[in-house]
């Protein structure tokens, strides 16, 4: 099922709702220079779908068919259009039980440092900071895996 949901700038992200039997609902997240359409993200949502569980693929603004202007490395509008889309769903009475992003990497290696992956994995977190030490980003990570 094709769902528009507009950010917090008015820019209508598109996307797909594969549908199961609950109201658990896992949302996907594509890749640097990627889309809601890429394989992965295709077959993964498949995926969930049989098992019984609904998932969510959708292209940031300035990506794919959705509105807006690509802009590389902005992260913080991501994050934002995540956040509308989160906020959609639980709007609709869904369980979101995991977000899954895809290949973020080659785009953030320079600001997280070269070893960011590793301290994720390590330590389970990141924090990212600005030069005065003020904490920019917290990043979570509760289940971690690589293709």
């Amino acid at each position: 099922q094709r769902v528009l949901i507009s950010n917090k700038l008015g820019e209508k992200l598109v996307g797909l709702l594969h549908e199961a039997c609950s109201k658990e609902l896992v949302i996907l997240c594509h890749g640097f220079r990627a889309t809601k359409d890429d394989s992965i993200l295709v077959d993964l949502a498949a995926a969930l779908a049989s098992a019984g569980v609904n998932a969510f693929r959708f292209d940031f603004a300035g990506n794919g068919e959705s509105e807006g202007l690509f802009q590389y490395g902005n992260y913080r509008k991501e994050a934002d259009d995540l956040r509308s889309v989160v906020s959609y769903f639980s709007e609709q009475k869904y369980d979101i039980i995991a977000l899954v992003g895809h290949s973020k990497e080659e785009g953030i290696e320079g600001r997280l440092g070269k070893n960011f992956l590793q301290r994720i994995k390590k330590d389970g977190y990141i924090d990212v900071r600005n030069k005065k030490g003020v904490s920019l980003l917290h990043l979570t990570c509760h289940y971690f895996v690589e293709y």
